[in-house]
Parts: structure tokens; C-alpha cells; sequence
């Protein structure tokens, strides 16, 4: 009956259930899985503590091993869940020095980088992370590991080191869910470095593999401006334009109006580079660039 309502995922009647047996039948050979269950029940409905407590029920029992190591590892995670990362990060490093082979080691090697990562351990973070590819290079955590170490990096604010570990990830994972926060991340480097060119070539990347990206509208900002500060003041303007009728709410419509009002003055087309500083004036008079506007649009009126 408790298997049964484990597997229709009614926890709370599950360890009821499991409660029973345990009381009813104390020296039953199942005991150990009716504890080890009982654990999955309060897992299951996030009661970490008292998981923690029925997992560590099971971890003791020195018969069925694959139940104690399973047992094992969920102690880990509850304490993971409990955010006791220190805590979390002892039951996974005893995990692995005593089942260094098995499927659970690779997962609690990842684990033990993201209790660091949860803590801002950055440094820390990359090194778990480097011994989890060095260690398990087939696991099924090698790819986001790979990402993993270019955005701490990139955390740490150690830009060629990001750089280097970002462009490495997305050459190797070119179909990775990661790829678009990676190609993210790259472009705001080349941004803060001014790499325009290098900028343009990353970005149009992530606007074309990426169309439905939730970084498109800052990637279409960072086109616009790496273009402008290429002189391709046509591309700039092109971008620019799809970026206000996607997304004139954003923060950088001024900016936006702002560029391409410049860019038209750059091509000799006043007439639309008065509009575009006309727009920013009224939609955005609160903005850095208003004042500059205002001059620009007043110098441009009397040349007219």
C-alpha cells in the first residue's frame, strides 16, 4: 500500500502507510526499504529534515549495500536542500571516498561544485568542476560543467579566463541549452573590452541560431551599438529600428534613439536624425542623452 501511493504520488498517505509497516512489523526484512522509501516520501514533499532523518535510517544497514549507497547520497541532497552546504558537501565527499566507481560519484562531484557556486565560492566552484571533467569526462554533467567554469570566471570578473572557457563551450556544445546564455556572456565582455568587431560576429550568432532568446533585445543593443562604433551606421540604424518596434519599453530605447539619430547625421540625412532626437526629447526626458539631444536638435534646426 505505501509503494502504491508512492507511485500515485500521494506522499502524505504513502507514509502512512510506510509508518504502519514500520510499526506493525519491526524485524521484517523490509524494513530497511520501507524507512528507505519513507525518506523519498518527505524528499518529495521538500520535508528535507525528517528525509534526512529516514535516509539515514537506511545508511547505516550493512546488507543491502545499492539501497545504503542510494541512502547515501540522498542524506547529501537533503542537506543540499536544506542549505547546510557544509553539511551537504562532507556526505558527498564521504560518498565518493567510499564508491569512487559508481554512478552517484560523478553527481556528487557536481554537487559539491554547486555548494561552493550556492555560496559564491567562485574559485572553489571552478576547481570542483575541473576534477568533475578530468574525473568523469563522458558524465552527463561534463557540458554544464564546461559552462559552469567560463560564467565563474566570468563572475570573478577575470575576463580572459571567461573568454577562453566561454569560446572553448561553445565550440564543443554547439546544440547545449547553455550555448545562448554562454554567447550572452561572451558579448558583454567584448562590450566592456571594446571588441566591436568580435562583438558583432558573437552577437549575430545569438540573433540568428536565437531568435526567440530572452537576451535578443540586449543583443540587439549590443549589435546597434558595435555597429555604430564600426560605421556601419546602415546596419546600425536597421538594428536599431527592430529593436524599438520589439522592444521600445526596454531600458535602452534612448540609447537606441540616441545612435541612430547620430548614425543619420553621419549619412547627411538630417531630417531623420531630427526625428529620431525629437523622439528621444519626448519619450525620454529623464534620459542622459536629453540634453545632448536638445543641442544637436538645435544646432540641426538652424542649419535647416
Amino acid at each position: 500500500m505505501g509503494n502504491y501511493y508512492y507511485n500515485q504520488k500521494r506522499y502524505k498517505e504513502a507514509i502512512e502507510e510506510f509508518d504502519k509497516f514500520v510499526q506493525f512489523f519491526p524485524q521484517s526484512t523490509l524494513l530497511l526499504e520501507s524507512n528507505y522509501w519513507m525518506g523519498w516520501s518527505y524528499f518529495k514533499l521538500t520535508d528535507y529534515k525528517k528525509a534526512r532523518e529516514y535516509f539515514s535510517k537506511v545508511e547505516e544497514d550493512e546488507e543491502n549495500l545499492d539501497l545504503v549507497q542510494r541512502a547515501k547520497f540522498m542524506v547529501a541532497e537533503s542537506w543540499y536542500n536544506l542549505k547546510d552546504y557544509k553539511k551537504a558537501r562532507e556526505a558527498y565527499e564521504k560518498f565518493i571516498e567510499m564508491y569512487p566507481e559508481e554512478d552517484f560519484s560523478a553527481n556528487s562531484r557536481y554537487a559539491v561544485a554547486w555548494t561552493y557556486l550556492e555560496t559564491k565560492e567562485y574559485e572553489l566552484s571552478i576547481k570542483e568542476f575541473k576534477k568533475l571533467i578530468g574525473i568523469y569526462p563522458d558524465s552527463k554533467f561534463t557540458e554544464e560543467a564546461q559552462f559552469r567554469i567560463g560564467k565563474n570566471y566570468f563572475l570573478l570578473g577575470d575576463k580572459d579566463a571567461a573568454k577562453k572557457e566561454l569560446e572553448k563551450f561553445i565550440n564543443l556544445y554547439t546544440k547545449s541549452n547553455f550555448r545562448v546564455e554562454a554567447i550572452y556572456l561572451l558579448s558583454q565582455i567584448f562590450l566592456q573590452e571594446e571588441e566591436w568587431m568580435d562583438n558583432i560576429i558573437n552577437l549575430e550568432k545569438l540573433v540568428r541560431e536565437y531568435p526567440d532568446s530572452q537576451y535578443l533585445s540586449e543583443a540587439l543593443y549590443g549589435l546597434c551599438l558595435s555597429y555604430y562604433k564600426k560605421d556601419e551606421y546602415e546596419k546600425s540604424i536597421k538594428v536599431g529600428e527592430r529593436y524599438l518596434r520589439d522592444y521600445s519599453g526596454l531600458e535602452y530605447g534612448d540609447d537606441i534613439l540616441y545612435i541612430k539619430a547620430i548614425c543619420w547625421e553621419k549619412l547627411g540625412n538630417q531630417e531623420k536624425a531630427i526625428f529620431d532626437y525629437q523622439n528621444l526629447i519626448s519619450k525620454h526626458s529623464q534620459s542622459q542623452y536629453a540634453e545632448k539631444a536638445k543641442e544637436r536638435l538645435e544646432i540641426l534646426q538652424k542649419e535647416q
